[in-house]
């Protein structure tokens, strides 16, 4: 069976609905990437693998996924379930739900996982696998607050989880824990309108594993605080890296950093690089909501809250229009649960009237 063969099959096997094809089968043959698990099962029937060899591929599999997040492999032989059926599970869930545009169902998945953690550290004791759960589990809720809190909450939560992750990436020697926290209260800085705390130093230890969501946002944070601080140098050079990095981003972060860039060119009072970035961002994200890709509805309550501020700082068009956008956008983040950004357009409205 040639490759294609092979690679229609599985496909076949999983529904036509599924995105399997032969260059995800050689990426997972080449070790580039792992299979999910249905894709595992739709590949051992369809080879008519026998069960012994399949429950080894499956092993294997648990392993791998473990391991791409920095847990022990021995780990898993006292309590295999707790850690790949409940907790490993759960929080791809809340990263799903949140991704999706469901801050609501994500903080309560986070809060049950928190605690069924915290159960498991009590019956099992001290163990650094299960508190770097705890932590990613803990970042999740800082993201969550980010997206949905306004202050005090905003300030209040933020800066007591960073802690508790502070003092987990201390315990575990993880650095990039420390680095997801770093980012994330710089985060809450730039959403306070404390631009210089905002700033990310450039030494910044950025060498861990899933970093390429928190360094476009510490960039993106980093240029906007740099425009709102009149520095007009120091936003072009973070912007000239910005530029850099757009290509092999994922889409929605290209739309992030367009929809940012247009804000901070804004500032600066620069009219047409400020639309252009917009549009651009605008594009991008007409292409997220045809795939229904990730952070398509935040994606988009961000968009509708930038172009009513472009039109405020750089002049009204069409007030019934732009009006009619806010009010979507209200509508879209009080259903999403996203009440800082309803809280922000509906401020932005009231300064049109």
């Amino acid at each position: 069976m040639t490759l294609n063969e092979l690679s229609l099959s599985i496909w076949e096997s999983l529904g036509a609905s599924s995105s399997f094809d032969s260059s995800v089968l050689s990426r997972v043959l080449d070790g580039k990437r792992l299979f999910t698990t249905p894709q595992l099962t739709a590949f051992c029937r369809v080879l008519r693998l026998p069960d012994e060899e399949k429950q080894e591929l499956t092993e294997a599999l648990l392993v791998d996924k473990v391991d791409r997040i920095g847990l022990n492999v021995e780990f898993l032989s006292y309590n295999r379930k707790i850690i790949l059926e409940n907790i490993f599970d759960d929080l791809q869930k809340i990263r799903m739900a949140r991704k999706s545009g469901n801050p609501k169902t994500a903080n309560f998945w986070a809060d049950n996982t928190a605690s069924e953690i915290n159960q498991q550290l009590n019956t099992l004791g001290p163990s650094k696998e299960l508190l770097r759960f705890k932590a990613l589990v803990l970042v999740e809720k800082l993201w969550i607050l980010a997206d949905t809190s306004k202050n005090p909450d905003l300030t209040k939560g933020t800066s007591s989880i960073a802690k508790e992750i502070f003092s987990i990436a201390k315990e575990t020697k993880d650095t990039g824990l420390e680095t997801r926290a770093k980012v994330m209260l710089a985060n809450m800085h730039y959403l306070n309108k404390n631009y210089q705390g905002a700033i990310i130093p450039k030494n910044l230890d950025w060498n861990f594993d899933n970093s390429s969501f928190y360094k476009p946002l510490a960039l993106r944070n980093t240029a906007i605080s740099h425009a709102m601080l009149k520095r007009s140098s120091e936003f072009d050079s973070i912007r000239n890296n910005i530029l850099q990095f757009v290509p092999q981003a994922p889409i929605n972060i290209g739309c992030m950093f367009f929809e940012g860039l247009a804000r901070a060119s804004a500032y600066l009072d620069r009219q047409a690089e400020s639309y252009k970035h917009f549009h651009q961002a605008v594009k991008i994200h007409k292409k997220i909501e045809k795939e229904n890709g990730d952070y398509s509805k935040l994606r988009k309550i961000q968009i509708i809250r930038t172009e009513l501020e472009l039109a405020l700082r750089l002049g009204v068009k069409n007030k019934y229009y732009l009006i009619e956008r806010g009010k979507e956008g209200i509508i879209m983040s009080q259903d999403r649960g996203y009440n800082r950004h309803a809280a922000s357009i509906q401020s932005l409205l009231s300064k049109m009237n």
